[in-house]
């Protein structure tokens, strides 16, 4: 997970493309990952900390 956060701050890739990039054939199953890991879905951790 901590991959596949560094792959959404750092590329324009899609929530959906880091997920197939970190091994997930299901988008809903890497966002729930996500969100177990981080407490947020990518989407929201995107907006959080790229708008920094």
């Amino acid at each position: 997970m901590d991959l596949a956060a560094q792959m959404l701050l750092s590329s324009n890739r899609t929530v959906e493309g880091v997920g197939r990039s970190c091994g997930f054939n299901s988008t809903s199953y890497f966002i729930k990952n996500f969100k177990n890991t981080f407490g947020q879905t990518p989407l929201s951790f995107l907006k959080q900390y790229r708008g920094r």
